[in-house]
């Protein structure tokens, strides 16, 4: 049940993002790779990327997968400001794979030293994919869908 929310979400934002091409307020979905490599392209955007987040004292981040996160390649890598909720969330969205809806910032000052960018104003984040249970093999468990591309 929980994999068809996963894809009736995405369907619907990918929907919301035909249907409303020119509204400032929807998010814009971007990968992670292109807020590294085009910061200043999205600036003070709401977006919707999806990373493996990495939740500790220091501050949370939002990496390309998880081994940058295993071997803290920070380039490779965002800040997210924790909300209240990702706060009481904690135990389930650390360490997986997850999409972030929030306003994304070239300059992100709050945090100290790399990466200077990040996600503030967070407004979902929501599990995509747990490393151990692979959405891929999930997909594969329905009758009719392959999990191989």
């Amino acid at each position: 049940m929980r994999i068809f929310c996963l894809l009736a979400i995405t369907l619907a934002i990918s929907c919301a993002d035909t249907l409303g091409q020119n509204s400032p307020s929807k998010p814009t979905q971007v990968s992670l790779i292109q807020l590294i490599a085009t910061p200043e392209k999205y600036d003070g955007m709401t977006v919707i990327v999806y990373g493996f987040l990495e939740m500790n004292r220091e501050g949370d981040l939002l990496f390309l997968s998880k081994v940058d996160s295993d071997n803290v390649i920070l380039s490779n890598g965002i800040w997210i400001r924790r909300t209240e909720q990702m706060g009481k969330d904690r135990a389930t969205l650390n360490g997986k794979y997850v999409s972030v809806v929030g306003v994304f910032h070239a300059g992100f000052k709050e945090q100290l030293g790399n990466p200077a960018i990040g996600i503030s104003e967070v407004q979902l984040v929501a599990i995509w994919s747990d490393p151990l249970h692979p959405l891929r093999d999930k997909l594969g468990q329905i009758p009719g869908v392959s999990s191989n591309p």
